[in-house]
């Protein structure tokens, strides 16, 4: 899994990726530590919820989707990234009468459009 993060890293103008799962999150998320993790060319990107924090790798990301719909633990790291996610202009994955979201989606959504 660290060489496929490194491959990434490889590939500069990378503007479209999908991950749809893996069997070993620990050594990506271990890989995603490291500084140079950073994916500024990608602009969409489409992930499962278990892999949700490459969003805070892709400053310029523009669209996420979720492939196996929006989690609480996904939304609450896409909310962690908000402030940094200065370009995100949509997510997808999110069902219309998700109620659970309650605040948390409101916050996300203030800190995305407002910032």
């Amino acid at each position: 899994m660290t060489v496929f993060i490194d491959c990434l890293i490889r590939l500069p103008n990378l503007r479209t990726l999908e991950i749809f799962s893996t069997s070993h999150i620990g050594p990506i998320t271990k890989g995603l530590k490291r500084k140079s993790a950073r994916f500024p060319s990608i602009r969409e990107l489409e992930v499962s919820n278990a892999l949700a924090k490459f969003v805070g790798c892709c400053p310029n990301v523009e669209s996420v989707s979720y492939a196996d719909g929006l989690s609480w633990d996904g939304a609450t790291l896409l909310c962690s990234y908000g402030k940094e996610l200065k370009k995100l202009k949509r997510v997808l994955g999110v069902s219309e009468g998700c109620t659970w979201l309650g605040e948390l989606k409101d916050t996300f959504w203030s800190v995305v459009l407002i910032h």
